[in-house]
């Protein structure tokens, strides 16, 4: 996984679930999961993680950014069956390539100044 920090202070506490092919976001008592191959298409997708005005993790665009995932689009390749069509050609299949977690993108910014009550006591 690459990461990227926007600037500079303390960043979003995360773990990368290498089985599970997803990253772990925490923050005080605050989790959230990101499953990542579950997201992948055939087009890149960057999945925002913002503080809500609660100070709790979310997806998609809120109050502050503290990360942006980019994933890959879906890699696609054509493999030979073994087989042959009615004129001898190769019978292909399209066979997709599982998500590299090298390729992911992580971008981190800033956390925000959160009083104790918005960000669960830390």
């Amino acid at each position: 996984m690459n990461i990227v920090e926007m600037n500079q202070g303390k960043k979003i506490a995360y773990e990368l679930d290498e089985e599970a092919k997803a990253i772990i976001f925490t923050h005080g008592e605050d989790e959230l999961i990101v499953g990542l191959a579950k997201r992948q298409t055939d087009v890149e997708v960057v999945v925002d993680i913002s503080f809500d005005r609660t100070g709790g993790l979310t997806t998609g665009v809120q109050d502050w950014y503290v990360a942006n995932i980019s994933i890959p689009p879906v890699q696609r390749t054509m493999q030979a069956t073994g087989q042959v069509d009615d004129s001898g050609n190769p019978v292909l299949e399209e066979v997709i390539s599982p998500l590299e977690l090298t390729d992911i993108k992580l971008t981190l910014w800033e956390l925000p100044q959160l009083n104790q009550d918005e960000n669960g006591g830390e």
